[in-house]
């Protein structure tokens, strides 16, 4: 039988999230509460991840002690939002090649590709518990988080089933996105090749083929 844990969610702060997921539990919303669980599956869904970060960060030695810990957290953070883990390291992929240290042309920074701006925009949706006290998007569990939830508004924004919307959203910026998609005749071109190739990499990963 699975070890159930339950904490007040507003009382769950960002350590309580670090170590239930260097435990290898998985969050889940319930009335309030945010519960730990341990699964089969998610289990091997950390596997995976860990062998891919593993493998990926093998040439970074300042981040390569840390693959065990993060995996987890990656999955956790990616279940409670909802997110297949597969997809986002799609995403990884595509925006900085598993790179934390990536910075853009345009300022975008770490494994996500975060502009500081966005970032201080979505800081604001953060509960306070689990905001950092200082902001480093090259800090790769920083930029997931942040990542994360700010793909979590964007899917809100559009729709669950609409993955096109809120992954072309994520590239450009849903006011560009928006207003380039009410043009007559739009025909989606830089949006429609980055789908893709989040999608062929997801599922490279062990992603599901389409969502």
């Amino acid at each position: 039988m699975a070890r159930l844990f339950k904490y007040q969610w507003h009382r769950l702060s960002f350590w309580g999230i670090m170590l239930g997921s260097a435990l290898g539990l998985v969050w889940e919303s319930d009335s309030g509460l945010t519960r730990m669980i341990q699964s089969p599956q998610i289990n091997q869904k950390r596997a995976r991840v860990e062998h891919i970060f593993r493998d990926k960060w093998a040439a970074l030695p300042a981040f390569a002690h840390a693959v065990p810990v993060f995996s987890r957290f990656f999955v956790a953070e990616c279940e409670r939002h909802g997110f297949d883990p597969f997809l986002i390291l799609g995403l990884v992929d595509v925006e900085s090649s598993f790179n934390p240290n990536a910075v853009s042309r345009v300022g975008a920074q770490g494994l996500l590709q975060v502009r500081p701006a966005t970032a201080r925009a979505v800081l604001k949706w953060i509960p306070p518990e689990e905001r950092p006290l200082s902001m480093n998007l090259l800090d790769p569990w920083q930029n997931l988080r942040i990542a994360l939830y700010y793909l979590d508004h964007l899917r809100a924004q559009y729709g669950e089933e609409q993955a096109f919307h809120w992954l072309a959203a994520y590239l450009i910026g849903p006011a560009r996105f928006n207003e380039v998609r009410s043009r007559p005749g739009y025909q989606p071109s830089e949006t429609a090749v980055y789908y893709r190739r989040v999608m062929r990499k997801s599922v490279i990963y062990g992603g599901k083929r389409s969502i």
